[in-house]
């Protein structure tokens, strides 16, 4: 499991007074880790990648036990799109 914490990240964002974001990433633990620090996380943009086949059942991996919002064949290849948090990020 990632074992990272994000409260530096939220600290130094209310430190520049940055309310709100568009985030950049596939992991729904970065996200749920601003909006629980107070960080308004406007809009997720997964990441965009090819994939060569050897990284396929790592990414798999991530997605099935982390939740990573992935597609590459997954069944969460619709999350590909840029959505809005009113819906699951």
């Amino acid at each position: 499991d990632d074992g990272r914490d994000f409260s530096c990240a939220i600290r130094i964002l209310r430190d520049l007074q940055v309310a709100s974001v568009r985030l950049l990433t596939n992991n729904p633990d970065k996200v749920d880790a601003l909006v629980e620090g107070g960080v308004h996380v406007v809009e997720r943009i997964p990441h965009m990648v090819s994939v060569p086949a050897l990284a396929k059942d790592y990414l798999n991996t991530k997605s099935a036990r982390m939740g990573h919002f992935l597609g590459h064949g997954s069944k969460q290849d619709d999350l590909f799109n840029v959505i809005g948090l009113d819906e699951r990020y």
